[in-house]
């Protein structure tokens, strides 16, 4: 390493230890796997400072931080949903949005109406739940989820 490296390390290390205090070993482990061009899960119990740790040595880097909480039930998918992400919801106007969940919740009552029972009791695998359900049941479950982030959003609004 060179000694102009040397001093940028060091120097980095100072800017981030002026926030984060008493997580030295961490913090040169996150070093190390930036500087080997490699990934990190980062793993611990509450209040380690570990986003702090890893957001400070982004800012001081000048670099961007994304946090990824991972829950037991989450799947590859939920890290790469391009629909969602390539939807950009959060550019949308809420009444827009509205207007188009609805349209696209009466389409799927009216398809689901006019279906036969081969179709309406066809079985899939929920992604989450990791249990197969009839295409009726799925549906039910997944109203009851949107009927929920509804009420949230509708409780936002008021």
């Amino acid at each position: 390493m060179t000694a102009s490296a040397h001093a940028g390390l060091e120097h980095l290390l100072y800017e981030v230890k002026k926030i984060v205090v008493g997580q030295d070993h961490f913090l040169e482990r996150v070093l190390v796997a930036l500087l080997a061009g490699g990934h990190l899960l980062v793993e611990g119990v509450p209040g380690l400072a570990k986003t702090l740790t890893v957001a400070t040595l982004s800012k001081t880097m000048q670099g961007s931080f994304k946090r990824i909480q991972f829950t037991p039930d989450l799947v590859p998918a939920d890290l790469t949903n391009r629909a969602t992400t390539d939807a950009n919801h959060n550019a949308r106007n809420v009444v827009d949005l509205l207007s188009g969940f609805r349209t696209a919740r009466v389409a799927l009552v009216r398809m689901l109406t006019n279906a036969d029972d081969t179709i309406v009791t066809r079985r899939a695998v929920h992604p989450r739940l990791k249990r197969e359900l009839r295409l009726i049941d799925l549906v039910e479950f997944v109203a009851e989820h949107d009927d929920h982030h509804l009420a949230v959003i509708g409780a936002l609004t008021r």
